[in-house]
């Protein structure tokens, strides 16, 4: 199944820690502190990320591989990660 569950979770998570970093901003504390928080909230969704590739090649790449679809479900995900470089 689809880590559905797992990745609302992490996203609720992320923007917590958003909105966190708003009213850090929003009170002017201190340039690294906030820079801290923003490191924190890209690794979160880094590993989210992670989480989501991981849900699709174990679900919708995995189906599209039986349905002799692998060329173009490779070539989609490999778009997808290129640009997030």
């Amino acid at each position: 199944l689809f880590p559905y569950t797992t990745l609302f979770r992490s996203l609720a998570t992320i923007r917590g820690h958003l909105d966190a970093v708003a009213r850090m901003v929003d009170e002017e504390q201190y340039c690294i502190d906030i820079l801290h928080q923003i490191r924190a909230i890209e690794a979160s969704l880094e590993n989210t990320k992670q989480v989501m590739v991981e849900g699709h090649l174990k679900t919708c790449f995995t189906h599209a591989l039986a349905e002799g679809e692998g060329e173009k479900a490779i070539t989609e995900l490999m778009k997808v990660l290129k640009s997030n470089r």
